[in-house]
């Protein structure tokens, strides 16, 4: 039986986050503290073999998956709409390993 691991990666951080403003399905850009965060949790996972990575395709998930991937040649983004943040749920980024 394989097992298959799910990290689930939030983005980095937005100007609309520093000021409290819930952005939902709005495609804000990553701040450059946001691009800092990503940069490290890129670090953080460089490691992990992934075999694949789903992304909202909102820019600043897709950038932060963007900057992780940089570690992973041949793992190319898959932007998904469907997974798009909901008010009052998680927009994430999705990395499989098997």
């Amino acid at each position: 039986m394989d097992i298959v691991r799910v990290y689930i990666v939030r983005h980095g951080e937005t100007e609309e986050n520093k000021q409290k403003i819930i952005q939902g399905q709005l495609d804000t850009h990553l701040n450059s503290e946001g691009e800092k965060q990503a940069d490290l949790v890129a670090k953080a996972l460089r490691d992990i073999p992934f075999d694949a990575c789903y992304s909202s395709d909102l820019r600043r998930a897709a950038s932060t998956a963007e900057r992780i991937l940089v570690h992973h040649s041949g793992v190319r983004l898959e932007t998904v709409p469907a997974i798009r943040e909901r008010v009052g749920q998680l927009e994430s980024t999705l990395f499989l390993t098997t």
